[in-house]
């Protein structure tokens, strides 16, 4: 399993963590909770687990992206009344296990990058849409219309990556 180093944002006390094992949550020196992952393991592997979220005051992500879908999707492009509520529904659902989990609601600037999150659920999303594929799910090609958009989206999304954070090119 490969392993990362980690040096503690507020001590600097340096210590190793193989990925998959439960993540440290606090310094064993200080007892701090933010870490930076030494720059040679991201550039290598977006697979570097992210920090848990912080707490700002700015809107609830999920309120905005729900906001959006009601103002330009909900009951257009041939949706019903009961499919938007479903989505609606799903998005609520996803809100609250976020905040379950993290005991937060998810906001822009919490001590993430939005953008490698974006990527790895990218990355994820075109598995389970294979799998889908596989299992005989996907008989009018819908799922796999869904999966090429997917994939242009990665080259999209890479090359913004790399504008923004160049240290993370891969190749």
């Amino acid at each position: 399993m490969p392993r990362y180093k980690y040096t503690c944002k507020d001590c600097g006390n340096v210590f190793e963590m193989i990925i998959g094992y439960p993540v440290y949550t606090e310094c064993s020196r200080c007892h701090g909770t933010e870490f930076k992952i030494g720059s040679h393991d991201i550039k290598k592997n977006l697979n570097t687990p992210q920090p848990n979220p912080k707490s700002t005051n700015l809107p609830c992500s999920w309120s905005r992206v729900i906001e959006v879908y009601k103002n330009n999707y909900g009951l257009r492009y041939g949706s019903t009344k009961k499919v938007s509520q479903a989505v609606i529904k799903m998005m609520e659902d996803r809100d609250q296990f976020g905040f379950e989990k993290y005991g937060m609601h998810i906001t822009p600037f919490n001590g993430r990058n939005s953008l490698v999150d974006l990527i790895q659920e990218k990355l994820d999303s075109l598995v389970y849409a294979q799998n889908c594929i596989d299992e005989g799910l996907d008989m009018d090609n819908r799922i796999k219309l869904q999966m090429n958009t997917t994939l242009f989206d990665l080259e999209e999304l890479y090359e913004i990556l790399v504008e923004r954070y160049p240290e993370k090119a891969l190749v």
